[in-house]
């Protein structure tokens, strides 16, 4: 079974995939977001690595999901393949965009869903609290 989580930035996605991990016994699949190389550069010049960051998240997640889809366990992902393209349609314009949806569509003829997925919300204001108690030096931007 795949349990997918999801929902805005500092709703807890992470925290309750590790619950549900050592509460149930699924084997915990995390979204590595800290890991992008365009993440501080995006929150200060969000037009220009529009695409960049996002290119970057979808190759990243089509990675991870391509091994998830081929496991034989119970997993939990702290997040949902299906929402970059979301992220994208937020950001992205013109030709990037178009350029997007041309990659996004090839790889989700390889992309199977969740079995289930939770989404958990919040107020905006409940969400950039916990973003600001967080204190990652790339969010201080977020409003």
């Amino acid at each position: 079974m795949l349990l997918s989580i999801e929902g805005p930035i500092g709703i807890g996605k992470t925290s309750l995939a590790k619950i549900v991990s050592n509460e149930l016994g699924f084997k915990g699949i995390y979204e590595l977001s800290y890991k992008n190389p365009y993440l501080s550069s995006f929150y200060n010049d969000i037009e220009r690595y529009s695409f960049p960051i996002q290119i970057e998240f979808l190759v990243n997640r089509f990675r991870q999901w391509k091994l998830i889809q081929d496991a034989k366990e119970d997993l939990v992902c702290d997040y949902f393949f299906y929402k970059d393209e979301i992220f994208a349609q937020m950001n992205l314009k013109g030709e990037d965009i178009k350029l997007y949806r041309r990659i996004y569509s090839q790889m989700l003829k390889h992309i199977k869903p969740p079995d289930f997925v939770i989404y958990l919300s919040a107020s905006p204001k409940v969400l950039i609290g916990r973003v600001e108690k967080r204190g990652r030096e790339y969010e201080k931007s977020i409003k």
